[in-house]
């Protein structure tokens, strides 16, 4: 394929690039082998030895990657932009459990949910997304519009997700949600030994989903998911922590994310979040934890030193947590952060909405910043706060 056109993109951070009228060469397996100015002696030969003519992008319009989205609940999208009206542990017993366990039951919705979910993406511009299911080991379903699977075979429900991510052509990270404890009795795994095997079980199942194809066509790999601390035992946190090195498993979740979580956490388990992650050795190079807007910067700084990334989902935070993501520090420090859509924590499944929130809170931090600062001078006190 050659495309001729206008290029923009960030090759590192605070830097935009603009690349005008190159030529694109991609080759049968997708991977660009050439770009250039359409204008150097090079271009000109391939243009001139090609079987097929380029498509031209007309002046005005112009080229980018695909966005990454690197936190959305795929059967949340069921009741997208609905009910974000509670704090976050009752908004999950009142709406995120219930669109889960319903979508574990019914995987003729779940798949109708996902494909509608992958063609959402694909008209907003996502090519990549890190993605969580729901709890369910096995059902029974025929597949008939989509492959590889074969009717009647048993395999997880998010495997379900997984199959429409690869057959749309989406590049996905899927997670089967792990949680060994409830405040929903009827959604719950027995024990932290079958999360456990379940969990090794969808990682193995997911990455056979694809081993037939030819390697650049893998698209989807597993993710171990544990939900968050509250819904996870000690046992079956350290569990996935030692699957996750044994078979080198990514691992997403979410930290640090709400007031009401954050309490929760500290009467149950007598240390805070991320502590409980450390300590399960859940905070690797592999992972991304999503939200984290209670980490002050020896936090991001420690999450930094071990490589651990950070799912900013401004918009969602505007919904469930008290505290906005202290992005400028993260970014200072050297930690890996990337954006995510959390629909349906987030309302919007537009990875250029979450792009424009982003903004919007850090033009809001700056304020209340410079604010502080001159309140402090006026009253001839240091300033002391930190946003």
């Amino acid at each position: 394929m050659l495309i001729i056109a206008d290029l923009v993109h960030t090759p590192v951070l605070h830097q935009l690039e603009i690349l005008r009228n190159h030529l694109l060469v991609i080759n049968e397996q997708g991977f660009i082998e050439y770009i250039a100015s359409s204008d150097l002696p090079e271009s000109l030969r391939i243009l001139q030895d090609a079987h097929e003519s380029p498509t031209v992008v007309p002046s005005g319009s112009f080229l980018l990657p695909t966005f990454c989205d690197l936190h959305l609940h795929g059967p949340q999208f069921l009741y997208q932009g609905t009910g974000l009206h509670l704090p976050l542990m009752e908004w999950l017993d009142e709406y995120a459990f219930k669109a889960e366990e319903r979508l574990d039951a019914d995987p003729v919705l779940a798949e109708t949910v996902y494909q509608r979910l992958a063609d959402r993406l694909i008209e907003h511009g996502t090519g990549a997304v890190l993605l969580f299911g729901t709890i369910k080991t096995e059902t029974k379903y025929g597949i008939q519009k989509l492959t590889p699977f074969k009717s009647s075979q048993i395999f997880a429900i998010s495997l379900i997700l997984a199959n429409v991510m690869q057959s749309a052509g989406i590049r996905a990270f899927v997670g089967k949600l792990s949680m060994d404890i409830s405040s929903h009795p009827t959604y719950v795994e027995e024990s932290a030994e079958a999360a456990l095997s379940a969990a090794e079980s969808f990682a193995t199942r997911c990455t056979a989903l694809v081993a037939s194809l030819p390697e650049h066509e893998r698209l989807v790999q597993p993710v171990l998911t544990p939900r968050f601390v509250p819904t996870c035992s000690d046992r079956l946190l350290q569990g996935l922590g030692k699957l996750s090195r044994q078979r080198r498993i990514r691992i997403q979740s979410h930290m640090a994310e709400a007031q009401d979580q954050m309490e929760h956490v500290r009467q149950e388990r007598g240390v805070d979040d991320m502590a409980v992650f450390q300590r399960s050795d859940l905070l690797t190079d592999r992972t991304v934890q999503a939200h984290c807007t209670f980490l002050n910067a020896p936090a991001l700084s420690s999450l930094a030193e071990c490589g651990t990334a950070v799912a900013h989902c401004p918009m969602s935070n505007a919904y469930f947590s008290a505290e906005p993501f202290r992005l400028r520090e993260a970014l200072q420090i050297g930690t890996k952060v990337g954006l995510g859509t959390d629909v349906a924590g987030g309302y919007s499944i537009d990875v250029m909405n979450s792009m424009r929130q982003a903004v919007a809170v850090s033009r809001i931090r700056e304020g209340a910043r410079i604010m502080g600062c001159t309140n402090a001078k006026q009253h001839g006190n240091p300033a002391t706060t930190h946003l």
